[in-house]
């Protein structure tokens, strides 16, 4: 909870997407939707702990100028076995949080979370959209189902 605060505090006046706990259960329930829709037979365990985890680098990218993906794998790393998850399990979250917004392959519930994550956002409504610098190619045009 004190990294959630922590990263409020920094996008305090962000006027694009933000890194809310909004954002993070939107994208939990988008991954849930398609593991079912598409039978990709995740664990829903393993689904949550990469969406609610996979910002938790952006307090970092934001003071030091770290990517949030490699942040947040690490700090992920640190968090996982002390919720009980095992090694193995550990390592498939965090590496889906490494490459969640890289081009670099990822293992398949990366695949997923990246996608959701971007499924996840409003582009089409968002009133700072003008002057957003994600390329268009990124932005979410539309809903997806």
């Amino acid at each position: 909870m004190a990294a959630m605060k922590e990263l409020k505090a920094c996008e305090a006046a962000r006027e694009y997407c933000l890194h809310d706990m909004e954002h993070l259960l939107n994208v939990a329930r988008i991954m849930m939707i398609r593991n079912l829709e598409d039978n990709l037979h995740f664990e829903k365990e393993h689904i949550y702990a990469a969406a609610l985890l996979h910002d938790i680098g952006k307090v970092s990218q934001y003071k030091t100028g770290e990517k949030h993906a490699l942040a947040g794998g690490e700090a992920a790393r640190a968090i996982l076995p002390a919720c009980g998850f095992s090694a193995g399990e550990t390592d498939m979250i965090v590496r889906a949080i490494q490459t969640h917004n890289t081009d670099a392959p990822a293992n398949p519930l990366g695949e997923l979370l990246r996608t959701c994550d971007k499924w996840s956002r409003n582009c089409f409504l968002c009133a700072a959209a003008g002057t957003c610098k994600w390329p268009a190619e990124k932005k979410n045009r539309g809903i997806t189902i």
